[in-house]
């Protein structure tokens, strides 16, 4: 594909928007949201082409490359609004050669820094809807169980980074938000586990769950920088909406028991 000016500040204005992405993200955004397919080595292409100009920087997280901006000028961000007024591609090409241009000579471009802050701590009250699958192998063959170290049961904090990241585009965010987040494994009060055989792959497995109507409290650090979530309360109504109607529910398996747990309470710390 020949060289395309608006396909070059589209892919701008995406991470832009996004604040941190991958690259699966930055062309699922384009796809979703500006209605413009574009193939991954293209996506490459212009992402090199900034990257180089110092324009966007990357960053290494758990094995995953995510691309977001570099400190760089307000009026550069300025200029890139007005080139998308550009009539043809020639004249969209020639005014982002010029601002690039610029940018060498009058701008000063800072080493990148998380565009992600202003932590805040809250501690989150939840109640169990469904029953939620242990995740952990038992000591007999096809056996699950629930999470638990010297004899207290608990839910890891890996589980809910996943939950988290799996249930972020029902609020338009990105899966990458869940590296983001301080979270706590949550310990959980005395029961008698549920136990459910469900069919597998391998034959029928025999899981322990964690009963519906259990309550548990955790704590979370929160950023109110870095995406569409600025307060405390956006990021309650995020929870709320991803804990009792999400895509990918909480524990093990969750498709089959449903996995949905509901926020009784929070207070910030």
């Amino acid at each position: 594909m020949k060289y395309d000016a608006k396909l070059e500040v589209t892919v701008f204005l995406a991470i832009q928007e996004l604040k941190e992405a991958t690259e699966t993200e930055i062309m699922d955004y384009l796809k979703s949201h500006l209605q413009t397919d574009i193939t991954s080595h293209d996506v490459r292409r212009y992402l090199g082409k900034f990257q180089k100009g110092k324009i966007i920087a990357v960053t290494y997280r758990d094995g995953e490359t995510l691309w977001h901006l570099a400190d760089i000028p307000a009026w550069y961000n300025s200029g890139i609004m007005a080139i998308c007024k550009g009539t043809t591609n020639e004249q969209m090409r020639d005014a982002l050669d010029g601002l690039n241009e610029r940018l060498k000579t009058e701008g000063r471009i800072i080493e990148p820094r998380s565009v992600w802050g202003g932590y805040k701590e809250v501690e989150l009250t939840f109640e169990t809807i469904d029953p939620i699958l242990g995740g952990w192998i038992g000591t007999q063959d096809g056996e699950t169980v629930i999470p638990n170290y010297n004899g207290k049961r608990f839910i890891p904090a890996n589980w809910f980074k996943g939950w988290i990241g799996s249930n972020a585009g029902l609020m338009d965010l990105p899966e990458s938000i869940r590296f983001h987040i301080q979270v706590e494994n949550a310990q959980l009060p005395e029961f008698t586990p549920l136990k459910y055989q469900l069919k597998v792959r391998q034959g029928l497995n025999t899981y322990e769950a964690i009963p519906p109507k259990t309550q548990f409290k955790v704590t979370w650090t929160l950023p109110i920088r870095g995406s569409k979530l600025k307060t405390v309360d956006d990021w309650i109504k995020f929870i709320k909406r991803i804990a009792e109607r999400p895509l990918r529910g909480l524990g093990a398996n969750p498709y089959a028991m449903g996995g949905r747990i509901k926020l009784t309470n929070y207070k910030e710390l």
